[in-house]
């Protein structure tokens, strides 16, 4: 009897020395993850430095040295820590400000209006929630509320513009000239929110036969060189008259 109770004693002792091992490893581990500026677990935007330290990417936001060791930021992302972040059968979403607890394979994520954007007229950056604010704000003549299209008598002259839709969506708009016969204008949109409507535009040359439209996908990281773009030719008419311009009209719509 007095044999069991000392076994039964052994394996208590045994089950919480595993268990303060198990707690200070797991302390350690979260030590090692946790964001030294915002003092939480690093989101999946983290970046590291020279040195191995992790922090987010939107907390060291416009500085390349590490707040931990004050060396470097490396370009090379921990790979195996965002594997691990990625694999979290639930988690919060990973964008400070936002309450959505999202799953393994939520795209949450890519169009989460708390995700960090980028101003192409300033450079300024911060959560594409905040960005129509920042726009009206600090650059209120190019921006143009379309409802639902624009008309423009020069495409040459269109370069970087801001357009904010009726559904609250906001897309940059970007013209350029690979070559002087064709003008190209790209399209991509700032972070608002999931759509739960196809996104199209549709170009139209006055005077002429010319009518183009695209389908824009609505992913902020999308490759322009592949999609969100019409290319079409620069030139006038021959039927045009001698001191008009050719009006181009611009409409976007959803369904």
């Amino acid at each position: 009897e007095h044999l069991v109770v000392y076994c039964k004693r052994m394996e208590e002792a045994l089950e919480q020395q595993s268990r303060r091992k198990l707690k200070s490893y797991l302390s350690s581990l979260l030590k090692s993850i946790t964001c030294p500026v915002c003092s939480d677990v690093v989101r999946l935007d983290v970046v590291q430095c020279v040195s191995g330290h992790v922090t987010c990417s939107v907390c060291v936001s416009g500085s390349d040295k590490c707040p931990t060791c004050k060396r470097p930021l490396s370009s090379v992302r921990p790979r195996c820590l965002v594997e691990t972040l990625e694999s979290l059968p639930k988690r919060r979403c990973n964008y400070r400000g936002c309450s959505s607890i999202v799953g393994k394979d939520d795209d949450h994520a890519v169009f989460c209006r708390w995700r960090i954007t980028r101003c192409e007229l300033c450079g300024w950056s911060g959560p594409g929630n905040d960005l129509e604010k920042h726009l009206k704000s600090v650059h209120p003549h190019p921006v143009l509320q379309v409802f639902p299209s624009f008309t423009t008598d020069n495409l040459n002259n269109i370069r970087t513009i801001p357009i904010l839709l009726e559904s609250g969506r906001i897309i940059w708009m970007k013209g350029s000239h690979p070559e002087r016969s064709i003008i190209i204008l790209t399209f991509y949109c700032a972070p608002r929110a999931k759509p739960n409507k196809k996104l199209f535009v549709s170009l139209k040359a006055h005077a002429t036969n010319f009518v183009i439209t695209t389908e824009i996908n609505p992913d902020p990281d999308v490759n322009t060189e592949n999609e969100n773009f019409i290319a079409l030719p620069n030139y006038v008419p021959k039927n045009l008259k001698e001191g008009c311009n050719l009006l181009h009209e611009i409409t976007f719509f959803e369904e």
